[in-house]
């Protein structure tokens, strides 16, 4: 495939950017990954993603979320109840695969090979 390429012009020397040289690359440190939420954005993320979730199940009777971490999931897990106090049926959340966390209605028939809780079922 041929593309065209337009309003495209050869730089010369002192236009040109500099190239990446080995002191522009660096470790990186504890300030460049996350830091965990203040207990206000905690309260503010858990008040949004119930709204969210809540809409999602009600639309569909099912929703999905991105977890990347065991902190992320174990947040999600913690969501299940209080979506089961805004619908008044239970709603259990479980892993779909190793960054997404499932939620459904509990008084519905499980997924084949859904994980659960409940030694047995």
């Amino acid at each position: 495939m041929v593309r065209d390429l337009r309003n495209v012009r050869i730089l010369s020397g002192d236009d040109a950017p500099t190239p990446l040289t080995d002191e522009d690359y660096r470790t990186p440190t504890d300030e460049d990954y996350r830091t965990p939420f203040t207990p206000d954005e905690e309260h503010r993320f858990r008040v949004n993603l119930v709204q969210h979730m809540a809409q999602e199940l009600a639309e569909k009777g099912w929703a999905r979320f991105p977890a990347y971490s065991p902190e992320e999931r174990i947040r999600l897990y913690a969501l299940a109840p209080a979506l089961g106090e805004h619908f008044g049926r239970p709603v259990t959340a479980e892993p779909e695969d190793i960054t997404r966390v499932r939620f459904a209605f509990g008084d519905l028939p499980l997924r084949p090979g859904a994980v659960t809780d409940t030694p047995g079922v």
